[in-house]
């Protein structure tokens, strides 16, 4: 019993189960170990067990699959007595030898669980598992029909009750659920119930006749019955679509089926044709309506089909109070109205000013939809012209273009906007953070002998002196390099910071957004503040694209690979070549290579990638070797 992985039906099912398993054993166990989710098991449930059969409850407990896991293999062959997880911790426990086989003889009527439930995917013959059925179903059934008693769910496979009970999870299909139990056919295909709404003596139920571009003929739509009578015909989905289009062809197959499409068609319009009269005569279309939709677009088109075929027609909405329409525009007055009226909750109420109330309801959410989709693409007509402009400039990147005048004039504009910051060019001499300066440009621009030059300089001569500096040093490194390889530089260099800067702007976009109508509060456009905010964003990216692109044109070190002549490092000798047979020579072996997934062997229980592998750290060994 120890480590019995169990999934129960229900929480009385899962006691059930302990129950038995306890009862079988050799000795009465005074305690039972499980092992579940947080909060899995009601309390009250586990109390009334121990009430019931004298056997107290350790209830162990886990918040994650990945938490289960680690206590199971900790567990070390029997901790738990009872185990309940889910469909995919279950597999990899049994795979991983975590949970024991369940011993079907020592659980009385284990062979009386429906076979329906023990046909699982990972478990088939439920040697590990007892699948379970979660949620709040409820059985429907006619109870004219249905005159036995009805024990259970196993009612659900009695060949004798076969389609007279249906099961029902969800509230919303009660009507369809129930009239399918009562024996009338449920179709799926929604064009294909609309279309015959226009039937005499039809009732129709749809969650939504508007805007499905099907028509409501009165006496029926011959078109979908022609239709209909094509796939009883065993004509193909394909053959069919093509038969009622108007695409000129020569195929004989396409015009026999457009020969007997328009010949179903024609038959169908003659039989319908005193169908309809009959219609016409007992008043048209009738549309109830159970709520109004928020666009009136949609209820003007339901309210149309009515009344349209030379028929009276009649359309009548029936709306709550209580309904989202009313309670977010003036439901609230209403019922306040009718509660001091003191007027019955299922009486109808028909009024013009109620019907102007829903109405200028619609208009308002019509209005606020309108301004949500417009402020949305405001936001993004703003981010696509930044968008636009960078890949404009990546794209030339990849074409090739020749970025040397391009990185001399990262090289000015980044010194003219940097030198201002530290040495304001009207301030006094002795205000200016020239320290500040010469550790931004130090190592990397300009050596010690330079930067002592700068304490004896003007403002205006610092920035000649530092674009002169930089302009030497790239044609330095052009020639050291070559133009083909200071070019392909360039550019590898420019597209790597305008990728990893872009991606970090879309996320700094992505927060701002968020954030961005709390200036409504202040009265402020959050759209204006929006576009200003994110075109300063857009402003630092680029100059730190500028500031990374010049410091690494001045700092990447390009190692060429040049062929290596192996030499012999060792000359042979006696002994080493075996002259002494007492010695035995062992070969060096060599160990296994550490991938780049595999735990660090330093034991940090890191990925060793991330840890001795990562570059940083490669680096640092190859300096002290």
């Amino acid at each position: 019993m120890k480590k019995t992985l169990i999934r129960a039906f229900s929480l009385v099912l899962i006691l059930a189960l302990m129950l038995m398993s306890v009862g079988c054993s050799s000795a009465p166990a005074q305690e039972l170990v499980i092992f579940s989710w947080a909060d899995y098991i009601d309390p009250e449930l586990l109390a009334q067990f121990t009430e019931e059969t004298g056997i107290a409850i350790n209830y162990n407990y886990y918040t994650s699959n990945e938490e289960m896991l680690t206590k199971l293999e900790a567990a070390e062959g029997g901790d738990y007595d009872i185990v309940i997880g889910s469909d995919f911790v279950v597999n990899i426990a049994r795979n991983e030898g975590l949970i024991m086989e369940i011993d079907k003889e020592k659980v009385p009527n284990f062979s009386n669980l429906n076979p329906a439930y023990l046909n699982h995917y990972f478990d088939p013959e439920a040697k590990y598992t007892v699948p379970y059925v979660a949620g709040t179903p409820l059985i429907v059934y006619d109870p004219a029909k249905v005159t036995c008693e009805i024990p259970g769910y196993n009612s659900l496979w009695d060949p004798s009750l076969a389609d007279q009970l249906v099961v029902m999870d969800d509230m919303r299909n009660v009507i369809g659920m129930t009239l399918k139990s009562m024996g009338y056919s449920l179709n799926t295909e929604d064009p294909e119930i609309i279309a015959q709404a226009g039937k005499l003596g039809a009732v129709t139920i749809a969650t939504n006749m508007a805007g499905r571009g099907t028509d409501i003929m009165l006496g029926g739509n011959a078109e979908f019955l022609a239709t209909a009578e094509m796939k009883k015909l065993q004509y193909p989905e394909e053959l069919i679509a093509e038969a009622k289009g108007f695409a000129e062809t020569e195929d004989e197959e396409i015009l026999e089926a457009r020969a007997k499409f328009q010949e179903l068609e024609n038959k169908y319009k003659e039989q319908i044709k005193d169908e309809a009269d009959k219609v016409r005569e007992a008043g048209g279309l009738f549309i109830l309506g159970t709520e109004r939709h928020d666009s009136r677009r949609i209820d003007n088109q339901l309210r149309g089909r009515a009344g349209r075929q030379g028929d009276p027609g009649k359309s009548q909405f029936f709306l709550s109070t209580e309904d989202d329409l009313m309670r977010l525009f003036g439901g609230d007055r209403m019922k306040a109205v009718l509660a001091r009226l003191k007027v019955d909750e299922d009486m109808p109420i028909e009024s013009k000013m109620i019907s102007n109330t829903v109405e200028s309801s619609q208009k308002k959410v019509e209005g606020r939809n309108f301004a949500i989709r417009k402020q949305t693409l405001q936001y993004d007509d703003v981010m696509n012209r930044q968008r636009e402009l960078i890949y404009k400039q990546r794209d030339m990147v990849l074409d090739g273009m020749d970025l040397s005048d391009k990185i001399i004039d990262m090289l000015d504009t980044s010194i003219e906007a940097n030198v201002p910051v530290y040495c304001a060019k009207d301030a006094h001499k002795a205000d200016w953070n020239l320290n500040g300066l010469k550790e931004k440009y130090k190592g990397w621009l300009l050596n010690e002998e330079e930067l002592a030059k700068l304490d004896d300089l003007s403002f205006d001569e610092i920035v000649e002196m530092l674009k002169e500096i930089g302009r030497k040093k790239l044609d330095e490194r052009r020639e050291l390099f070559g133009d083909e390889i200071y070019k392909d530089l360039s550019r590898k260099i420019l597209l790597h910071n305008v990728d990893s800067l872009w991606m970090d702007h879309i996320d700094a976009m992505d927060d701002l957004k968020e954030g961005i109508h709390l200036r409504s509060y202040a009265q402020q456009d959050p759209v204006v503040a929006f576009r200003m905010e994110s075109y300063d964003m857009f402003d630092e990216m680029t100059a730190t694209i500028r500031e990374n692109t010049v410091q690494m044109m001045f700092t990447t070190v390009v190692r060429r690979r040049e062929d290596v002549e192996r030499k012999a490092v060792a000359k042979v000798t006696a002994t080493s070549s075996g002259g002494d047979d007492s010695v035995k020579q062992e070969p060096v072996r060599k160990g296994k290579k550490v991938g780049p997934n595999d735990p660090c062997p330093c034991g940090s229980g890191k990925k060793y990638k991330k840890c001795c592998g990562s570059p940083e750290k490669l680096a640092q060994q190859a300096k002290k070797n």
